[in-house]
């Protein structure tokens, strides 16, 4: 009976040992939000590529910022890449388009990512 016991004991420590000792594999995804956010926190733009045709509005800005306008919409295509910047306040989602001089202004939700992938 001891040496059933010892054997158990020995079997059930081996196992746990083997457990904690077995390598843990971790992933570093990251969702589109926080990405967009942290870029956000950082004042940086991040590089994104359109999900789908999305309508932009150049920013005119004025001094103090809340007083500026927008210009007539632009459309712009699918798959193409830009860079934006999500904002707390004022116009939502800053942006840059190649090509094109000046901020833009996309209206979309604030919690809507769904209109571009992380390039």
């Amino acid at each position: 009976m001891n040496k059933k016991f010892i054997s158990l004991a020995l079997a059930s420590i081996l196992l746990a040992g083997g457990v904690a000792l077995a390598p843990t594999s971790t992933v570093n995804a990251i969702s589109k939000k926080a990405a967009v956010t942290l870029t956000y926190k950082n004042q940086k733009f991040r590089k994104v590529r359109l999900n789908r045709p999305v309508y932009v509005q150049k920013i005119h800005w004025k001094d103090p910022n809340y007083k500026s306008t927008v210009g007539p919409k632009i459309k712009l295509r699918k798959g193409k890449i830009v860079r934006i910047q999500q904002t707390g306040t004022d116009f939502g989602w800053y942006m840059h388009i190649p090509g094109h001089k000046g901020d833009y202004w996309i209206k979309v939700k604030d919690n809507d990512y769904s209109w571009f992938d992380l390039k």
